[in-house]
């Protein structure tokens, strides 16, 4: 059987194919009866090959093949697909997707498969999906408790995960008062002063405070999100202040912020061009998308980035 597991959330992905790998291989999971393999790594016929090699003393194989986001592009795919069709009493083959959409005709050759779209979630599907998450743990969590770690985890699915995963270890009944004790307060602050000290060129300041985060159990993918957010709040203030000649007290009441926050903004533009905001944002997408694909370390990545800011 083919499962082809998609959607925006990689964290969520792989959760998915390691369920899904458990459920036909119990836990007996060894090299003789499953392989993972990283489909940037190798070409159609190594795929081919390893899909020849049935299981030896097992009833099932699984053979896992991540990142395959460029097997949609694929045009010589017929062979592959024969494969699946002829070993599919034998190898279940796992394909995981880091993308919003696929076309799912191009699977419609495989006579036994299963689509499976990773969606992203509503602000309503994300307290269903921490009371179910920590219920699959026998975690119970009341409602104020999902209320604060939403926000504490700014609606940052890896985030998210890693804070479920430490609390469950916890306590079985998780409240209020142990998700503030617990969870790191929002990062907006802590982004806010990491992007001064880049824009002032005080870089081995904000290695030192990227540290302290990481210390804290604050992911990269979640540190990148937030900057890019502080990125985007600087650049429609210099907007607003360069090109419609906003005064900082209107700057603030369009966006709804305290007229002291502009303030300190404002010093901040004077000290960055548009050019490094631009290109900024354009390293951040990059290496979030590298991160995803597995093509980076996330914390290596990170650090490369803050030690090029505003280089070439």
């Amino acid at each position: 059987m083919l499962f082809v597991i998609y959607g925006i959330y990689k964290s969520v992905i792989v959760k998915n194919s390691k369920t899904i790998t458990k459920k036909i291989l119990g836990d007996d999971i060894n090299d003789l009866n499953f392989k993972k393999i990283n489909y940037s790594d190798v070409t159609i016929q190594e795929i081919e090959s390893e899909l020849s090699f049935l299981p030896f003393g097992y009833d099932k194989k699984v053979v896992l093949i991540e990142n395959c986001e460029g097997i949609l592009k694929e045009k010589e795919i017929d062979n592959l697909f024969a494969l699946i069709n002829e070993n599919d009493d034998l190898i279940d083959v796992v394909l995981t997707m880091n993308v919003n959409k696929i076309n799912q005709k191009f699977f419609e050759k495989i006579v036994n498969k299963k689509i499976i779209e990773i969606k992203e979630l509503t602000d309503g599907e994300w307290d269903k999906y921490i009371v179910q998450y920590l219920g699959k743990r026998n975690v119970t969590i009341n409602n104020d408790a999902v209320s604060e770690l939403k926000r504490r985890t700014g609606g940052n699915i890896e985030s998210l995960i890693n804070e479920m995963d430490k609390i469950s270890n916890f306590s079985n009944n998780i409240t209020l008062e142990d998700v503030k004790i617990l969870v790191n307060e929002p990062l907006n602050e802590n982004s806010i002063e990491l992007l001064n000290y880049l824009i002032e060129n005080k870089k081995e300041k904000a290695l030192e405070m990227y540290k302290d985060l990481i210390l804290k159990n604050n992911d990269p993918i979640y540190l990148i999100s937030m900057l890019s957010s502080q990125l985007k709040f600087l650049n429609l203030v210099m907007y607003l202040h360069k090109y419609e000649k906003r005064t900082k007290d209107e700057i603030a009441s369009i966006l709804k912020v305290s007229s002291g926050r502009i303030y300190y903004t404002l010093k901040s533009i004077r000290n960055i061009s548009q050019q490094t905001i631009d290109d900024s944002f354009d390293r951040l997408y990059k290496l979030d998308k590298e991160i995803k694909l597995g093509y980076v370390d996330k914390y290596i990545g990170f650090e490369l980035f803050i030690l090029n800011f505003g280089g070439k």
